[in-house]
């Protein structure tokens, strides 16, 4: 990260090699700020029911939202991950996110959300594992 910090140009540069697109691709922009606005106003809804703690910047927030649903949509359309991978990926990460900034019962919530999304997970990992390889694919 110091090396992106001391220079933005490297930093433009090498997402755009990663990502395959440039900084200026406007579409992309659009549909990136699209979810974190929805991030955001689901938020702001969130706090007014008291969902959340006091204080939480719901902006720095929807911003984390945004880059980790689309960091696993980069995985899955770069065919890293599976579709029902990105599906539980993407809900255990916004859970992780999520916890430390809400209420108990949200967070309590949100922690038995994980918990049934993980041992989905950890289920079908043993699964895969012992089908043999020629027939996992």
């Amino acid at each position: 990260m110091d090396t992106f910090a001391q220079s933005p140009e490297f930093m433009e540069s090498a997402i755009s090699v990663v990502v395959g697109i440039s900084a200026e691709e406007e579409a992309t922009h659009h549909r990136i700020g699209i979810t974190q606005h929805w991030f955001y106003e689901a938020l702001l809804i969130a706090e007014s029911e008291d969902q959340l703690l006091p204080g939480t910047d719901c902006q720095q927030l929807s911003q984390l939202l945004s880059a980790s649903q689309w960091g696993v949509t980069l995985m899955w359309q770069k065919g890293l991950i599976s579709t029902d991978t990105l599906k539980r990926q993407a809900i255990i990460k916004h859970c992780v996110d999520l916890m430390p900034f809400c209420e108990t019962e949200t967070a309590k919530w949100l922690a038995d959300l994980l918990s049934s999304t993980t041992k989905v997970s950890r289920r079908r990992t043993i699964k895969e594992q012992s089908i043999p390889a020629h027939r996992a694919s």
